[in-house]
């Protein structure tokens, strides 16, 4: 997975190499450029056609994420790997409650999707700022009394399409994406081991996926679900 910004926009794509005569590119549901090309063909030569395009296939996401805002099902949401109804409820009063069954939205407009999900973002971004410390902290920890020297990470949360959490090991802070609070904790955890790995190794080596697994045993199995 690749981006490049554009007009303050991000557009992702990926490049597969495949036995083809000429370089092909389009835009698929999910809002990415997909783009087969022969082994021959030189990656300079691909990234100056993305940005030759880039506006076309901005206009195409545009289109994409006008129609997703209206096909998006606002009765169920999900949250630490479960799958939840959602009450929206009249009130002037605006607020949400979740009692382990249910998420109840207490709003004056009823009728508007984009603000209804707007709030259930906004609520579980309060959680993850607690969850995610509690984790941070927790798998600091873990690596500590492993024998690995890790700084605790400065940890900022974001919504981020292309990944799931990014470490910058010369400042030592954690990006972790918002979307992670859909999923169980144990993913949750993994993420959080394999950007503490980075601190020890800068790379995605061998070495770097079996000292993973020393301290995550079963990455693999959750990083399948995030897959």
């Amino acid at each position: 997975m690749k981006s490049i910004t554009v007009n303050g926009k991000e557009l992702l794509y990926v490049v597969q190499r495949k036995s083809v005569k000429n370089v092909n590119m389009r835009m698929k549901d999910d809002g990415i450029v997909y783009i087969s090309a022969n082994n021959s063909v030189p990656d300079e030569y691909i990234t100056a056609l993305i940005e030759k395009y880039a506006l076309k296939f901005l206009k195409q996401l545009d289109t994409l994420e006008e129609k997703h805002k209206t096909d998006v099902d606002i009765s169920v949401t999900k949250y630490l790997g479960n799958e939840y109804p959602v009450e929206v409820i009249k009130s002037e009063n605006e607020n949400i409650i979740f009692d382990d069954e249910k998420f109840m939205v207490y709003t004056p407009d009823t009728e508007n999707k984009d603000k209804i999900l707007s709030a259930i973002l906004n609520w579980k971004s309060d959680r993850c700022m607690d969850i995610f410390s509690d984790m941070n902290m927790k798998v600091c920890e873990e690596f500590r009394n492993s024998g690995f020297t890790v700084p605790l990470s400065i940890v900022t949360i974001k919504y981020m399409k292309s990944r799931w959490g990014s470490c910058n090991y010369v400042s030592g802070r954690f990006s972790m994406n918002l979307r992670l609070i859909d999923y169980p904790i144990e993913c949750i955890h993994a993420v959080f081991c394999h950007e503490y790995m980075h601190y020890i190794h800068q790379n995605h080596s061998d070495k770097f996926y079996k000292d993973l697994e020393k301290i995550c045993p079963f990455y693999k199995k959750y990083d399948k679900v995030l897959k």
